[in-house]
């Protein structure tokens, strides 16, 4: 988003969040080096949105990574020279046009980038926004533009410049926090703990991540994506209430997931499964899998335990249940269903519950027996945006679900 530069190359935050059009950072995954996708996004991290336009440069991709000066230059050249950003001012202080996918294909794209012609006449076409009339030898190159999809041509007003250059819908857009490229207290941003591992495939996920969150709807991932999957076991019940221990069983992803979907090759490979069977596995399946790994030891993305009502399309989350992870309003609900829980238990079925390593156990009324726990996958640094705050309005139901546990204890 827009932030105005201060006197040391940092900027004035406004928002606290950035974004990158989405085909147009699957395109930079593909054609750019490691070095060279890391200065895009820290550029991006920079920019006018509205403008898609940054003053940020070699020094702010210096700051914010541990690149160093001659590979941050030769990775801003290979950005250029590649089109996949635009240099719209040189010297100390240059500035930098990021083109959205439609504009790269277009016009920035190696063999499809405008002469000086072309780009004279697209410049005078751009400006006047209401149409231009061309003559004579501008008409000629106006119309080869207007083949190539990059002016459109109106026999009444002239030429005005393709709509799909300059639309981009909300949905096109990912929208990340700045703090993946600045850091937090004083430690590297993920965007460059990533970039130390050396796996492409792993900072392009990272990023596709964010597209694929719903914090509102879902708090993460939705469960038919990526999950991890739980066993529910019966320790015991009491009236209404019947007590269940749950315990994680390992990780399930779908290649039908829109950020899986673009790694898949058709070619398929024998996998051994932790119960010891066999699967077939798609190869760039496999490939997701080992960057997803990377991404949760780094701890930038984590799996959060949440009941929901129904495993389908149309199920909901009844509440998040995180033993150890979640924020401190969310586990203030499973230790209130866990202290629930033990109050309709015996001592003994306790005590055989808690050997077992069941975690979280929790107390469901009998009409929720199609309720099952599992791992939504979220990523742990959040933007600052409306998605979120609506997110964080939840605070409000959490706490109704600890009075909701809490009645249950008090009950017995």
């Amino acid at each position: 988003m827009a932030r105005k530069a201060d006197g040391d190359g940092r900027t004035a935050e406004h928002g606290g969040f950035f974004a990158v059009h989405r085909e147009m950072w699957a395109i930079v995954s593909h054609r750019a080096t490691m070095n060279q996708a890391v200065a895009y996004l820290t550029l991006a991290r920079g920019s006018n949105f509205h403008a898609r336009t940054s003053a940020w440069s070699a020094d702010a991709i210096e700051r914010y990574t541990a690149i160093g000066r001659g590979r941050v230059k030769e990775a801003i050249a290979g950005l250029m020279e590649a089109g996949l950003i635009v240099r719209k001012r040189g010297g100390t202080r240059p500035l930098y046009y990021l083109p959205i996918a439609d504009e790269f294909e277009r016009m920035y794209a190696p063999g499809a980038a405008l002469s000086d012609a072309e780009r004279s006449v697209f410049e005078k076409v751009k400006a006047a926004k209401n149409g231009l009339q061309l003559a004579d030898d501008e008409a000629e190159v106006g119309d080869e533009l207007d083949r190539r999809r990059v002016l459109m041509k109106s026999e009444e007003y002239g030429y005005f410049l393709h709509p799909d250059l300059d639309v981009a819908l909300p949905e096109d857009w990912i929208w990340l926090p700045n703090n993946i490229v600045d850091g937090v207290e004083g430690r590297a941003g993920p965007v460059d703990q990533i970039r130390q591992t050396q796996d492409r495939l792993a900072l392009r996920l990272f990023v596709d991540l964010y597209h694929s969150q719903s914090l509102a709807s879902n708090g993460g991932l939705h469960w038919l994506m990526i999950r991890e999957e739980y066993e529910k076991i019966p320790v015991g019940q009491q009236g209404i209430y019947e007590v269940f221990g749950f315990r994680s069983t390992g990780v399930m992803m779908w290649d039908t997931a829109p950020f899986v979907r673009p790694h898949l090759t058709g070619e398929h490979e024998t996998i051994k499964e932790a119960d010891g069977t066999t699967a077939e596995r798609d190869t760039g399946s496999t490939k997701v899998w080992a960057s997803l790994r990377k991404l949760l030891q780094l701890g930038v993305v984590q799996f959060v335990p949440h009941l929901i009502d129904a495993d389908t399309a149309e199920g909901e989350v009844i509440h998040p249940c995180p033993v150890s992870n979640g924020v401190p309003g969310e586990r203030a609900i499973t230790a209130a269903a866990q202290d629930a829980a033990f109050r309709l238990l015996t001592e003994g079925q306790e005590r055989t519950a808690l050997s077992k390593g069941y975690a979280p156990i929790i107390p469901l009324p009998r009409h929720l027996d199609n309720a099952l726990m599992v791992g939504l996958l979220r990523l742990t640094h959040r933007a600052h945006t409306s998605a979120t705050a609506k997110w964080m309005k939840g605070a409000e139901d959490w706490a109704q679900k600890v009075a909701d546990y809490n009645r249950i204890a008090a009950d017995i």
